[in-house]
């Protein structure tokens, strides 16, 4: 009975492997913005990057790459770096969302929970595995960038740069 049981996840595992699609290119975008001094650690804060230009034409076609041929657009990195050296060890919770008209239509694209303590100057994210080609491929999409319930006040102001990179599948 053992051996059957052992047999049957192993064809049931294997059956559910599939072959990832190659990665055509990456696009990258990098925004700024500003953490002000003194968040409250009760309140989730939210700062909204608008308008953000997708270049899709431009990728596409420096890739010799057209809308047929993209599968998926997965997150692959994001870093959050202070332009002035300051620590990000104040944050506890960071979550990176995208959209493009309608913010209830929110998917989330990166995140990372439990902030360590000894963080710096620079912050990687952990990117999620949803698929956001259909906010890459219009014109402009939305990113808010989440920052939940901070440890202690944020000490200073913090001019943030945020470089985030998107496989093309």
């Amino acid at each position: 009975m053992q051996r059957f049981l052992f047999l049957f996840s192993l064809v049931f595992l294997l059956s559910n492997c599939k072959k990832e699609e190659p990665v055509l290119f990456t696009m990258p975008y990098q925004e700024t913005f500003e953490i002000p001094a003194g968040l409250n650690t009760i309140d989730t804060h939210h700062f909204v990057l608008s308008n953000i230009s997708s270049n899709k034409a431009n990728f596409f076609s420096a890739n010799n790459v057209t809308d047929d041929d993209v599968v998926t657009i997965n997150p692959e990195l994001c870093r959050m770096t202070s332009v002035l050296n300051a620590n990000y060890d104040f944050l506890f919770n960071v979550s990176i969302r995208m959209y493009t008209d309608n913010p209830d239509t929110y998917k989330e694209i990166f995140y990372r929970d439990n902030v360590p303590s000894n963080t710096g100057s620079q912050l990687d994210l952990i990117p999620t595995l949803v698929n956001v080609r259909d906010f890459l491929v219009a014109e402009t999409f939305t990113v808010e960038v989440v920052l939940e319930r901070p440890r202690v006040p944020s000490p200073e102001f913090i001019d943030t740069v945020i470089r985030m990179d998107f496989a093309v599948r």
